[in-house]
């Protein structure tokens, strides 16, 4: 997914942080401490080609300077 799409929309619901572009939508969990916003959300994707998806988590650090 493009979060910066034209068509993308972005919602804040408390601590969760939802991405849409067209029907891919992608949500992070949010935590702001001082001058840092740490986005973190799952994700699946088959790594080791056995054809089951595998989750991870995504995290974003943002420090304000």
């Amino acid at each position: 997914m493009n979060p910066v799409e034209d068509n993308s929309t972005w919602k804040l619901d408390g601590s969760k942080l939802t991405l849409t572009s067209g029907s891919d939508v992608t949500v992070y969990d949010t935590v702001i401490s001082g001058n840092v916003l740490k986005l973190s959300g799952k994700e699946l994707e088959d790594f080791d080609g056995d054809g089951k998806d595998e989750t991870y988590t995504v995290t974003l650090e943002l420090t304000k300077m």
